[in-house]
């Protein structure tokens, strides 16, 4: 997406007052280090399959007594002031570091309310899955625990083992289907991505099976 679709998508998101969700987060400001790192991570392994995640600093969180809504963008906003700009670019760049592989993100300036305030715009790759560092998890500014994030609704958290395989498996490009192929024979199998597979549902395999029905 270019930037300048993305600086105006994230304005509208303002004016709208659109509330948090699997590609949007709001946060008062760049001191909620662990949220804003687990966040990015989340965004960055797209699980819910977003064309971009949008994560706004500057922009306090509200919930709206009269229609019920949570989490929508309080406006007037109380902003970043001019002189504190590029540090906190700068301190996002260093925080987004502890993010391995390394993801595809911008980081955007704007105003509105005549205040500033700043998007990280973090778009899908497909060299993941990503996760946070333990360098993050043992700097006692972000205590972030290592491991990969997920946005499920308005919530960034660690995989559980079903969504690990999900992961791993939107990262590697693999699809089940429910037709029979019926020209796969057994040695279109490979043992290692059964192994991995059954791993994660703690069953053993038994190498010697024949004669089974395959999906591709």
């Amino acid at each position: 997406m270019q930037l300048l679709d993305i600086k105006r998508m994230t304005h509208s998101i303002l004016e709208n007052q659109n509330i948090e969700s699997s590609f949007i987060e709001y946060k008062k400001s760049a001191n909620f280090k662990d949220k804003i790192l687990k966040t990015a991570c989340a965004f960055a392994n797209n699980y819910m399959n977003n064309e971009i995640g949008l994560l706004f600093v500057g922009i306090e969180e509200v919930d709206d007594k009269e229609t019920g809504e949570k989490a929508i963008p309080k406006r007037p906003i109380e902003g970043i002031k001019e002189s504190k700009v590029e540090g906190i670019e700068n301190e996002l760049k260093s925080l987004l570091s502890n993010i391995h592989p390394k993801i595809n993100y911008n980081i955007i300036t704007d105003k509105i309310d005549d205040e500033y305030y700043i998007v990280v715009a973090v778009e899908s790759g497909s060299n993941g899955p990503f996760q946070t560092s333990e360098r993050a998890e043992k700097d006692k500014d972000i205590r972030l625990k290592a491991g990969r994030y997920i946005r499920i609704g308005r919530d960034s958290r660690l995989q559980n083992p079903t969504e690990e395989f999900e992961l791993l498996k939107k990262f590697a490009n693999f699809s089940f289907s429910s037709n029979l192929n019926d020209t796969a024979t057994i040695d279109d199998l490979s043992y290692e991505y059964i192994k991995m597979r059954t791993n994660s549902t703690k069953k053993p395999i038994n190498k010697g099976f024949r004669g089974a029905y395959f999906c591709f």
